[in-house]
Parts: structure tokens; C-alpha cells; sequence
């Protein structure tokens, strides 16, 4: 009789430690994509100290408080209206003209949401001295070669003229924000992606928890029990190396054509 108490006992104490080592995984699994998912939903650019940014600043023209505020006004649009501009300042293109330069760099990010092509790079060379908009697909018909000409002469290279670069920048970009959150088709299919986003968030719990339910079972069958100490390891293991191993973190899939303009100063 006591061995059959001892045994049911043990098994209770086995059943509760899978139990809680189960809710503890799928825990875990839902606060990396969380946190993922923060991370993703305002970072386009460039990876730095192992943080992906929107402004890449190579030159060295911003003080961190003035990095802080474009970055902060960056995210901000895109978290609200999905449109994504990026910011890339170098020392200077190495022979490579602006335009090929930018387009390059453009087609990388994949900045703006994939079928509105709604994003903008703003490229600045220094040693140069020229300064380049490029639009994606989408963005073409209303942020026009000739509107992107007239924000970089008005708004942009009169500043630079006075060495006052990051005034010159966020003059410029908030100047292409405020053409292109006034047109519905750049920010409308944002709000579609919010909420597919919002459903597979809601039900992903449930796929998460009968995946490592399953797992579980297959250890508590075949092992034993005795294996069960590698889950963690198991289902924590990849992602940081995977985050690591990219050296950026691509936009929404948006596509460019060379559209926009290029000034000097």
C-alpha cells in the first residue's frame, strides 16, 4: 500500500513539474515575440552595438540627442502610418555616384510596406557635399521627382549651408512625412496589417502551447523524465544566434525604382 501511495505521489510530482516546466516554456516563447515584434515594428536600418536603427550616421554629424530624436520621429511614423524612412549619412561615396549609391542601399532595407512601396531613403554624402530622396514604387505619384527636387532646395540645403545638418535632416524627412501621410493610399493598408497582425497574435498562444505539450510527451514517453532538463535549452536556443547572424533588418518589403531627386550644397 505504500508503494502505491509513494508511486502516485511521485507521479503527481512528475505531472505538476511538466505542467509548470510547460507554461514556463510557452511563457518564455511569448515574450521573445513580443519582444521581437517590438523591436521589428520600428527598426528598418542599420545594425549598431547589436541594436537595429533607422538612422545610420557614418559621418558622425549627430550628437546621441539629436540620433535620438530623428530615430524616436522615424519610429513613431512608422508605428503609426506604416510608412518608413530611413536616413544613411556618409563621409563620402567613394567614386559611386549618389544615385546608383542610394538606389543600392534602398533596394537592401526594403523600406515601405510590400504592394504600397511607401518608403523613402534620404541619403547624405559629406565629403561630396550632395544629398539624395529616393521613393519607393509607391510613392512615386505623390512624393514626385519634382516635390522631392523642392524639399531638398527649400528645406534641406539652405541648413547644410550653415553646417546645421541635423536640422537640415529632420526638416527634410519631416517635410516627406507630411506628403505622404496626407495621401490614404500610403498609410490605409497599415491598418489591414495591424489587425492580420493582431489575429495571428491572438492565436498563436494556442499553437505555441500544443507544440510544446507535444514535445513534452515525446521526453516524458521515451526519456523518461530524465531528459526533460534540456527543454529550456531546446526552445530557447536559436533565436539570439538567428538575430545575431543578420547584419540588417529588412523594412516591409517595399520596392524602388529610382524615383526621386539628388541637390548639392
Amino acid at each position: 500500500m505504500s508503494a502505491f501511495f509513494f508511486g502516485k505521489s511521485k507521479q503527481n510530482k512528475n505531472f505538476i513539474w511538466i505542467l509548470a516546466l510547460t507554461f514556463f516554456i510557452v511563457a518564455f516563447l511569448s515574450f521573445s515575440a513580443k519582444s521581437k515584434g517590438k523591436q521589428n515594428s520600428a527598426t528598418f536600418s542599420n545594425e549598431a552595438d547589436g541594436i537595429y536603427k533607422p538612422v545610420l550616421d557614418n559621418a558622425g554629424i549627430f550628437s546621441k540627442a539629436e540620433l535620438n530624436q530623428l530615430e524616436s520621429f522615424i519610429a513613431n511614423l512608422d508605428e503609426r502610418t506604416g510608412i518608413q524612412i530611413a536616413v544613411v549619412v556618409v563621409k563620402n561615396l567613394s567614386g559611386e555616384d549618389i544615385e546608383s549609391f542610394s538606389m543600392k542601399h534602398a533596394e537592401q532595407y526594403k523600406l515601405g510596406q510590400k504592394g504600397t512601396d511607401n518608403g523613402v531613403l534620404l541619403t547624405v554624402a559629406m565629403k561630396e557635399r550632395e544629398v539624395r530622396i529616393e521613393t519607393g514604387y509607391g510613392a512615386e505619384g505623390i512624393l514626385t521627382d519634382a516635390v522631392c527636387a523642392r524639399i531638398i532646395r527649400n528645406k534641406i540645403t539652405p541648413l547644410f549651408k550653415q553646417e546645421k545638418y541635423f536640422e537640415g535632416i529632420e526638416s527634410g524627412i519631416k517635410a516627406i512625412a507630411s506628403v505622404l501621410a496626407s495621401d490614404e493610399t500610403m498609410t490605409e493598408n497599415q491598418s489591414q496589417a495591424e489587425n492580420s497582425t493582431e489575429e495571428d497574435e491572438e492565436e498563436s498562444p494556442f499553437s505555441v502551447l500544443a507544440f510544446v505539450f507535444f514535445v513534452v510527451l515525446i521526453f516524458v514517453i521515451f526519456g523518461r523524465g530524465r531528459n526533460l532538463w534540456l527543454l529550456p535549452f531546446i526552445f530557447g536556443g536559436g533565436n539570439s544566434s538567428r538575430r545575431n547572424s543578420d547584419s540588417f533588418r529588412k523594412g516591409g518589403g517595399g520596392s524602388f525604382g529610382g524615383g526621386g531627386a539628388s541637390g548639392h550644397w
